[in-house]
């Protein structure tokens, strides 16, 4: 990549759409978009963060009219003379209206070099343009929540004020290093243990904050409800039932489901990942054996278990032995409508297993079910509890190396060496915001962006 060349991109997706927006930024940015349109002058004279309509035309034809922003260095994303403008969508004009834009010398932009540029020439810092691609990616409310708090900057008192704690402290111990001339135990006891209670909430602090970040992950990937029980017991009619739509095949033979069936869906903000499950009757068939061990991984990830039974049918007490009752379990009583299901309704009360009778061809029982699964998810994950100051897994593992550092931290050495660790610390917090951060990692970041971001 080159910092002082013209780059374009498209900024929106592929495919056809009433408009698409393309960017363009660097030093001859005003100056080579003036090649591509009919109205020069007006273009030279329009203020900057107007929209004016404009002709572009190459030497045989016109190619379409757009609306185009001028943005002049360095008020703009980039800081550099930058360009956003509106076409007509489709695949077709924004790629004639790139190829133009190259052959009067633009490059087209590598990924993320847009955020790049704006990172090099201090429009954001390193925390922030990361945000950036967060918030496209986010997956769940959750993710794009801390996404934008992160872009917004609302984490940096968390991380400036140790920051600013840690050279406080720096300072008051190369004065003690360069000037003092006590030897006063006390005074030097009482200062190593200002030191310890700092490191000591530091430590507290980001483990935290870690710990917050496994939970956010979990969420971004959505949690795991995963419908267990017999064979034909109804599972796939109540996974079509709880996500809207047919999304697994029903039959009446037993061991339809022969692997695991995943569908993801918000309930509260919360992205919920059911998943239905093979059977887990006796079976010799290969085939149906390895969807029971699959379901007995499924069983293992899940946070949350719904026990289908067909409550027509005899209870099936065998799969007592193959389900556990180590984390929040419903039972769900199928086939409703076809009587009072007295039975297997009395065996799951016994066992103080919650109830919830469902007819799955009827739809009925769908409000019970999500409301219960509902109500799990709300006391175990917490929006506000969950929201950390942590946004990448490049910020975490910097917080994870600087937690390694603080202990190897030994009071017990001279004050140079206490200094420089705690120096390494103040390094570690300009790491995070991209103040010393290696070229090498900086392409590789940027890299993971999207074309035209």
């Amino acid at each position: 990549m080159f910092a002082n060349d013209t780059i374009i991109a498209a900024a929106t997706p592929k495919g056809a759409g009433a408009l698409a927006i393309l960017r363009i930024s660097g030093h001859d940015a005003f100056e080579m978009f003036t090649k591509m349109i009919a109205e020069k002058e007006k273009f030279d004279s329009a203020k900057p963060f107007t929209t004016k309509l404009y002709t572009i035309r190459n030497e045989r034809e016109v190619l379409d009219e757009v609306m185009a922003i001028k943005y002049v260095a360095p008020k703009s994303f980039t800081g550099d003379d930058m360009i956003e403008l509106t076409c007509h969508g489709g695949s077709i004009i924004v790629e004639r209206l790139i190829q133009y834009a190259l052959e009067i010398g633009m490059r087209y932009a590598g990924r993320g070099e847009f955020t790049q540029r704006a990172f090099l020439n201090g429009k954001v810092d390193l925390k922030k343009a990361e945000s950036i691609n967060r918030i496209i990616h986010a997956e769940s409310v959750t993710a794009h929540r801390t996404a934008v708090r992160h872009y917004l900057g609302e984490e940096r008192q968390f991380f400036d004020a140790m920051r600013n704690d840690l050279i406080k402290m720096l300072v008051a111990l190369e004065t003690e290093i360069e000037f003092s001339e006590t030897d006063d135990v006390g005074e030097e006891a009482a200062f190593t243990a200002q030191i310890a209670e700092l490191l000591g909430k530091i430590e507290r602090d980001f483990t935290k904050e870690l710990k917050k970040r496994e939970v956010l992950h979990q969420l971004d990937k959505g949690v795991s409800v995963a419908l267990v029980g017999q064979a034909n017991a109804g599972k796939s009619s109540l996974m079509n039932m709880l996500v809207g739509y047919d999304r697994a095949i029903i039959n009446s033979r037993a061991g339809t489901t022969r692997d695991l069936i995943t569908e993801t869906c918000l309930i509260d903000d919360i992205k919920v990942q059911f998943v239905d499950t093979a059977g887990l009757n006796e079976t010799d068939d290969e085939i149906e054996l390895e969807g029971i061990r699959r379901t007995r991984g499924a069983i293992d990830e899940a946070e949350i278990l719904l026990w289908v039974v067909d409550g027509s049918q005899p209870f099936p007490k065998h799969d007592f032995n193959l389900i556990p009752r180590d984390k929040p379990l419903f039972g769900i009583v199928n086939k409703n409508d076809l009587g009072d299901c007295a039975e297997a309704k009395s065996v799951f009360a016994d066992h103080k297993i919650p109830v919830l009778p469902i007819s799955a061809i009827n739809g009925e029982g769908r409000e019970i079910v999500i409301e219960a699964v509902k109500t799990v998810l709300l006391e175990k994950f917490s929006d506000m509890e969950y929201e950390t100051a942590i946004g990448s897994e490049r910020e975490a593992g910097i917080i994870r190396r600087m937690l390694a550092e603080i202990e190897e931290v030994d009071l017990a050495y001279s004050p140079e060496i206490v200094a420089e660790s705690i120096r390494a610390l103040v390094n570690g917090f300009d790491e995070i915001y991209g103040k010393n951060s290696p070229d090498d990692i900086l392409n590789k970041l940027f890299s993971d962006f999207c074309i035209g971001k």
